[in-house]
């Protein structure tokens, strides 16, 4: 290669250099400043956005799909516990509503309803259990002092059922079933006194109630209660029956 030939190779290359460096430069400073203002406007949209939806806003469309679902097969769940209840399908009816109580532990009637199941299994420690879960959540319910008080009163804890009974009667005083258990409750406590005086109001109040007659007789006699013997009046409700008022409990 001649000297004429490198000398213009050379120029050709210092020439390159010095075009390609001011264009590299400009596209330097042109992908810099769009870097910096697509940050800038996302950073402003963001913002924005945050402004005028907040964050638990999103959070409430993101879910609320998923949540109304739930919902749904909640609420198909306890129809079916409902369903197999009345059937007289315990074991099944138990096992839904503890499934739901899992699910949803603020929901009392889950609870209850399973507390009902187990009364009707003979668990009546379970049932007493479940009960004071549902009354934890819902203590304006005379249906739940109710089964948690023929529990107890399986359990023979009379005074424990007469207070159920007595908070009961607070929320639906003119249940006379609630009037004569807790008189049966504190006979056999050992508390006659107060039983007579329970005992003799009903049988003013309700004529012909033939329970109140009978057991009225035999705290008169002054016999201590004979286990086995008496016997208190089981609610209607542990007859689980479905129906409108059921369903919305």
């Amino acid at each position: 290669m001649g000297t004429w030939e490198r000398e213009s190779r050379n120029a050709r290359g210092r020439k390159t250099l010095s075009l390609s460096f001011p264009r590299s430069l400009s596209l330097f400073f042109s992908r810099s400043l769009s870097l910096f203002l697509s940050r800038s406007l996302s950073l402003f949209f963001s913002r924005s956005l945050s402004l005028f939806f907040p964050r638990s806003l999103f959070l409430f469309f993101l879910f609320t799909p998923l949540s109304a679902s739930a919902q749904y097969n909640i609420k198909k769940m306890m129809e079916e516990g409902r369903s197999m209840l009345d059937a007289g399908f315990y074991v099944v009816s138990m096992q839904i509503f503890s499934r739901v109580a899992g699910l949803k532990p603020n929901m009392y009637e889950a609870w209850y309803l399973s507390g009902l199941s187990k009364y009707h299994l003979d668990d009546f420690e379970g049932a007493e259990e479940d009960c004071t879960a549902a009354i934890k959540l819902n203590p304006y319910v005379a249906d739940i002092f109710d089964t948690r008080a023929m529990s107890r009163i399986h359990e023979e804890k009379y005074d424990s059922a007469a207070v159920d009974y007595t908070r009961a009667l607070d929320i639906n005083p003119d249940n006379r079933t609630y009037w004569f258990n807790r008189a049966y409750c504190y006979y056999y406590a050992g508390q006659n006194r107060l039983a007579r005086q329970q005992l003799e109001y009903m049988t003013a109040r309700w004529k012909n109630f033939t329970q109140a007659e009978t057991l009225l007789r035999e705290v008169r006699s002054g016999r201590p209660p004979q286990k086995g013997k008496g016997r208190w009046i089981e609610s209607r409700r542990t007859r689980f029956v479905v129906n409108k008022n059921n369903l919305k409990l």
